[in-house]
């Protein structure tokens, strides 16, 4: 089990487990009382780690930090709200199918699910263009 503090978390992917439910109505229980370890302090390299090991609590940490910017991005082109939700859905559903396609290399964790909605959201348009046409 990992020792938490203030300052360090030691070996913080040893005690990573998926969100439980055992609330009333399956609500999931905080992510202090699933793993015991504050992944807030967690880099987005670790928690991409952590993606590969199917940990639901490093999923639900990365939608955190990044939603609102993966959403601002897909809204930008799509420039309408009622498709944007579908895209971020599915751009947050690929990472957690292939974490390892994010390089560290690259760029930011947050560039990359940027371009990634930029990407879908332009995929979305051209299909319904197409669809139009024919």
């Amino acid at each position: 089990m990992a020792v938490v503090d203030r300052n360090h978390v030691s070996d913080p992917r040893a005690s990573i487990r998926p969100i439980q439910t055992g609330r009333a109505g399956g609500a999931p229980r905080p992510l202090s009382a699933t793993c015991g370890v504050t992944l807030g302090a967690w880099s987005d390299l670790d928690l991409v780690k952590g993606l590969a090991e199917k940990s639901g609590g490093a999923y639900f940490e990365i939608y955190r930090r990044h939603s609102a910017s993966v959403s601002a991005a897909v809204t930008m082109v799509l420039l309408s709200d009622h498709r944007c939700g579908d895209v971020v859905a599915e751009v947050f559903r690929s990472l957690w199918a292939s974490p390892g396609q994010f390089d560290p290399t690259r760029g930011t964790l947050r560039s990359h699910l940027r371009r990634n909605a930029r990407e879908h959201g332009i995929d979305l348009i051209l299909t319904e263009v197409a669809g139009r046409a024919a």
